[in-house]
C-alpha cells in the first residue's frame, strides 16, 4: 500500500487505467490477487470499472473467477443505473442565477450545428470562471457539486463515500436548437466518475431533445444496434445522476430551446480549463 500511496500522490500522478499489452489495468491485477484495501483505493483514484483486458474479461470477472466475492461484491457496487434526481433547482433559481449565465459568461464553444457550450468552472487570464466568484450562483453551483456528491449510490468495503474526494472536472451550461443535438454513437464522459445533467428549460417549451442511456446499470461498454434506448423524463430543474461512463445522448430538437446544466467529477485536482483551448 505504501509503494500504491507514492504513485497516486507523485507530482506526476499515476495513470491508475493504464492498461498493458494485454489491456490489463492495476484494477485487474488487485483484483485478481484478492487485495481488496487496493480495489478500493484504485477506485477512490477513478479505476474504470469498465476497462477489458483483450479477452473482453473486467476486474469483476476476474475476481468471480478467483473467487474473491468480496472484492467482486465491491466492483458490483460501482454499477448503478441512472438515477433521477427531482426539483434539484426550483424554477425561481433557475430564472434568477443560471439563466442570466447565458448572456454575461465565456468563454463558449459553438459546434455550428445548433448546440453551443459556456464553461463555467474555466477562463481565461483574467476571468476564472464563475466557481471561483463570491456570489449568490457560485455558491448554488457549490450546492450542486455537494448534492452529487452526497447522491453518490457507489459501495465501498466501508462507511465512507467513494465521491467524497472527487473533483470538479466541469460545470457547463448547454443550450440546443432546432436541429442540435449530442448523438454520437459512442458518447460518453470519459475519465470522469459521476456526471450530473440537469434540465434547466420547461420540457414544454422545446419538442425533441430527450436526454437517453444505453444498456443497463451502465455495464454497457460499446454502441449495438440490439440495445434499446431509455429515455429520461425531466421536469424543470429535475436532473439525472449517472456514471460517466454510461453511454449517453441528446436526441435532435426540432423545435423550441433547450437548456441545460452539465457537472462532471473526476479523482483528479481541479480544473481549470476548458475543453477548447
Amino acid at each position: 500500500m505504501h509503494v500504491l500511496e507514492e504513485l497516486l500522490n507523485a507530482r506526476w500522478r499515476a495513470d491508475v487505467n493504464l492498461q498493458d499489452s494485454q489491456g490489463s489495468a492495476a484494477l485487474h491485477a488487485a483484483a485478481y490477487l484478492g487485495h481488496a484495501a487496493v480495489v478500493q483505493r484504485l477506485l477512490e483514484k477513478g479505476a474504470n470499472v469498465d476497462l477489458a483486458d483483450g479477452d473482453g474479461d473486467t476486474a469483476l470477472a476476474w475476481a468471480v473467477e478467483r473467487g474473491h466475492d468480496a472484492i467482486a461484491a465491491l466492483l458490483q457496487g460501482q454499477l448503478f443505473a441512472p438515477r433521477v434526481l427531482r426539483r434539484v433547482l426550483d424554477p425561481m433559481a433557475i430564472a434568477e442565477q443560471i439563466l442570466p449565465m447565458y448572456n454575461e459568461v465565456t468563454p463558449l464553444h459553438d459546434n455550428g450545428a445548433g448546440h453551443a457550450t459556456i464553461y463555467l468552472h474555466a477562463g481565461h487570464a483574467e476571468q476564472r470562471g464563475v466557481l471561483h466568484e463570491d456570489s449568490p450562483r457560485a455558491r448554488l453551483l457549490w450546492q450542486l457539486i455537494q448534492r452529487m456528491r452526497a447522491e453518490d449510490p457507489r459501495e465501498s468495503l466501508t462507511a465512507g463515500a467513494l465521491a467524497a474526494d472527487l473533483e470538479v472536472r466541469c460545470v457547463e451550461l448547454h443550450e440546443y436548437q432546432p436541429g442540435g443535438a449530442l448523438m454520437n454513437r459512442d458518447h460518453r464522459d470519459s475519465g470522469s466518475t459521476l456526471t450530473l445533467s440537469l434540465l434547466l428549460s420547461d420540457p414544454a417549451s422545446f419538442e425533441g431533445g430527450q436526454f437517453i442511456t444505453w444498456g443497463t446499470g451502465g455495464t454497457r461498454r460499446a454502441w449495438a444496434d440490439a440495445d434499446v434506448p431509455t429515455p429520461h423524463e425531466l421536469g424543470q430543474g429535475d436532473a439525472i445522476l449517472f456514471r460517466s461512463e454510461d453511454l449517453h445522448n441528446v436526441t435532435p430538437l426540432t423545435s423550441g430551446e433547450r437548456r441545460a446544466l452539465v457537472v462532471e467529477l473526476w479523482a483528479r485536482p481541479p480544473n481549470n480549463l476548458n475543453r477548447y483551448r
